[in-house]
């Protein structure tokens, strides 16, 4: 039976951030967001994307492959500091394994698949930075 653990990854994924030091130097443990940010927002902060899970299966395997993004927000004249938080959190979660607990006691296995740094549509003077990851999840 596959198993969808984006719920599980999410959170793992947040706690690793909000409790690394190279990160939090970066983006402040509290501004590192799950799916939805608070309505005050303080610059700059990191949102959880969306994942997609794609069931995963093999000989003695059951899991899925879950893709999802971390959204970089900064206010600055140039995008350096939204590079900087781009590349601190590559650096963190590319090649990482997360315990994911549970019941199935599932690991996730993330690889840092790329990044993008736009200007962010609703800010004229803020960056927009995302980070796309993969991770693989079987139990």
């Amino acid at each position: 039976m596959a198993i969808d653990t984006s719920l599980q990854l999410r959170q793992a994924v947040i706690e690793t951030l909000r409790a690394d030091n190279d990160v939090i130097a970066l983006v402040p443990e509290d501004r590192n967001y799950g799916m939805r940010t608070p309505a005050a927002l303080e610059w700059p902060f990191t949102r959880y994307g969306a994942p997609d899970a794609i069931p995963f299966k093999g000989q003695c395997l059951d899991g899925a492959v879950i893709s999802f993004t971390l959204h970089n927000f900064s206010k600055q004249m140039f995008e350096d500091e939204c590079a900087a938080i781009n590349a601190v959190q590559a650096a963190k979660l590319d090649g990482l394994t997360i315990a994911l607990g549970g019941d199935n006691e599932a690991d996730a296995h993330i690889r840092w698949v790329g990044a993008q740094i736009v200007p962010d549509a609703a800010e004229a003077s803020a960056w927009h930075g995302i980070n796309r990851f993969e991770a693989t999840v079987s139990s």
